[in-house]
């Protein structure tokens, strides 16, 4: 300050009036931008919350502050709460949305935006990432921050299998079909409806699990909240005809699905069939002679042949 003093001294003894000294106090914003999810996985259909922080840890206001979120692929837009933050205007182009806010002051903001997952991909990790840039209150740029968040997507994957055991059987045999059931992925499937269509000769003596309703031929099964693994029923029956040939086909059904109906899930179907092994038999009567005189003596015999597969003794 001696150097000033002396400025002072100088200016006052020519006359040029007075030396005065001021402080200017200079504020900047400044920025930092968390991004969290609701959830570490979620199934298809479902809802998820990503909530967006952002906090102005500086000394002064911010005139613009511009938000880009990147919704993933497997996700669309719902709905958000960046309208609860004074000073706002948003829109949204395709995958992007787009927030932005003005005078922007020292303090911590927040808002949700809430997404339907609408993809199926099972174990996709989607990732959402948000950007922001923002300027001083004279519309000086400055260095831009983001986040990301992820979760895990879990979905269902669930297919269909029938079989019989015998495969081929006597007359009024008994016999079962059994139906399995596989979720192999790593999510539940919300619903799974399995249709089984019952052989006509089939006389059904009994199931390992009751169906939930019928009609004519035909039984079903309903499931809700099916999770990964395998799930059996059995029905056992009587094969009702002594036709020789005869086929037992019993075809099963199944389609499944998400709490979000507008999700497709899928379908399968299988078959299995059994086959009648019935014996055929004719009566074959031949003479000996074939002719003959008064008093002549003929031989009749009469055979019995097994027309039917030679290899099943009856």
């Amino acid at each position: 300050f001696q150097a000033e003093d002396g400025i002072r001294d100088l200016v006052r003894s020519r006359g040029l009036g007075d030396v005065y000294k001021r402080q200017v106090t200079v504020t900047a914003p400044a920025f930092t931008i968390s991004k969290d999810v609701s959830v570490p996985f979620a199934y298809p259909g479902d809802f998820v919350v990503y909530t967006i922080t952002f906090e102005n840890t500086g000394s002064g206001t911010a005139g613009w502050v511009n938000l880009t979120d990147l919704y993933p692929g497997e996700v669309v837009y719902f709905s958000d709460t960046a309208f609860l933050i004074a000073e706002y205007d948003a829109f949204s182009n395709g995958p992007l949305g787009y927030f932005n806010f003005t005078n922007v002051g020292p303090g911590v903001y927040s808002f949700d935006i809430t997404v339907v997952v609408t993809d199926t991909t099972d174990g996709a990790i989607v990732e959402n990432i948000v950007d922001m840039s923002f300027t001083d209150i004279s519309g000086g740029d400055y260095p831009a921050v983001s986040d990301v968040a992820q979760f895990e997507l879990r979905s269902a994957d669930v297919t269909i299998d029938k079989s019989v055991s015998p495969g081929t059987v006597d007359p009024y045999d008994t016999l079962v079909y059994t139906i399995t059931v596989f979720n192999t992925g790593s999510g539940n499937a919300a619903w799974v409806n399995v249709t089984d269509t019952l052989p006509l000769l089939l006389n059904v003596t009994g199931y390992s699990l009751a169906p939930h309703g019928g009609t004519g031929g035909t039984v079903w099964w309903n499931f809700t909240d099916f999770a990964p693994g395998t799930f059996v029923i059995t029905i056992t029956g009587i094969a009702d005809t002594d036709v020789d040939g005869a086929i037992l086909t019993n075809t099963a059904s199944m389609e499944f699905g998400y709490t979000n109906y507008t999700i497709p899930g899928g379908t399968d179907f299988d078959s299995a069939t059994a086959i009648v092994r019935a014996p055929v038999l004719s009566v074959l009567k031949t003479s000996v002679p074939a002719w003959g005189n008064l008093g002549t003596f003929v031989t009749y015999t009469l055979s019995l042949i097994h027309i039917s597969e030679p290899t099943r003794p009856y």
